[in-house]
């Protein structure tokens, strides 16, 4: 997982046929997935949608845009951490990293 946060983009899941009677559960698909085990710095969202009618894709696609501009906020806020020194933990140990 860790290297997963690290390497990490955005992920959409698009729940495609919302619109049928038999349509999986997003609490269901998004446990089947293991999307709550990828690390808690990685953005990702599941959308229910309809392909045949395009409801949701607006909104699915809105939100892919909030996750982009979120992760590019906290790679920001990363490296300005970086260039000021900052404290860190590493195997247990306190890592005082500055100019």
């Amino acid at each position: 997982a860790k290297l997963t946060e690290r390497y990490s983009v955005p992920i959409l899941v698009l729940a495609n046929k919302q619109d049928l009677p038999l349509a999986q559960d997003l609490v269901k698909l998004e446990k089947g997935l293991g999307l709550k085990d990828l690390g808690r710095n990685v953005g990702w969202a599941v959308k229910s949608c309809c392909a045949v009618t395009g409801e949701g894709l607006e909104e699915a696609f809105a939100n892919l845009q909030e996750l982009i501009v979120k992760k590019s906020e906290l790679e920001a806020d990363h490296l300005l951490q970086i260039r000021e020194g900052y404290t860190r933990k590493y195997r247990g140990l306190t890592v005082i990293i500055s100019k």
